[in-house]
């Protein structure tokens, strides 16, 4: 009640989020918090990185990660030591199970991760292979039109060439007519000459 009094409305110094009382926030630091610097879980076993909360599932799967995970398995396989009753107090024995079941709710986790992330690279990879099966119709389908354009294009440009020849053709041949035709001599043609010399 007295740090209530004192500090009223404590805010986050991570997140900015506002609390009623101190125990709410240091509730929300210790569980909720996405933004606080946190161990790793596997410190003990030589994942010693200092990571914020929401980054913790990335962290799982980096290689430093994993390597800690290698060395829990081979702990828990080569831990062949029977537990001596009278060396270890009840006490003990919980504190160890449950640092097993820990270490087996973190390897779960990362067996999850690795999961989901394989499952979404088997969909990434489908959609990949598909996009690229559209792109290779799509190329195929650019180069016959392609090919037909320039197979138009060639067609066009043979016509084209052949227009130009029949044109100066008839071009040369009119003008061989109008020289042929007369030679520089006009022949006059007069119809009726007698009835037009008055005879």
């Amino acid at each position: 009640d007295h740090l209530d009094e004192i500090h009223p409305n404590p805010i986050c110094a991570y997140c900015e989020e506002k609390f009623l009382t101190v125990n709410d926030i240091n509730r929300h630091l210790q569980y909720d918090c996405e933004k606080i610097p946190v161990y790793c879980p596997m410190k003990e076993f030589g994942c010693e990185q200092i990571i914020l909360r929401f980054n913790l599932n990335e962290h799982y799967r980096s290689e430093q990660h994993q390597m800690a995970l290698m060395n829990i398995f081979h702990h828990l396989k080569t831990s062949d030591h029977p537990i001596n009753a009278s060396q270890l107090t009840l006490e003990n024995r919980t504190n160890q199970l449950q640092d097993i079941v820990g270490s087996i709710n973190i390897l779960s986790d990362g067996i999850q991760i690795l999961n989901e992330d394989q499952t979404r690279l088997n969909t990434e990879s489908i959609h990949c292979q598909n996009t690229l099966d559209h792109l290779i119709q799509d190329v195929s389908t650019v180069q016959k039109s392609i090919q037909e354009q320039n197979a138009f294009l060639d067609g066009t440009i043979v016509n084209h060439e052949i227009l130009q020849q029949e044109i100066q053709s008839m071009g040369q041949k009119v003008l061989d007519m109008n020289t042929n035709a007369n030679n520089g001599i006009f022949i006059w043609i007069i119809r009726n000459v007698q009835t037009r010399m008055g005879t």
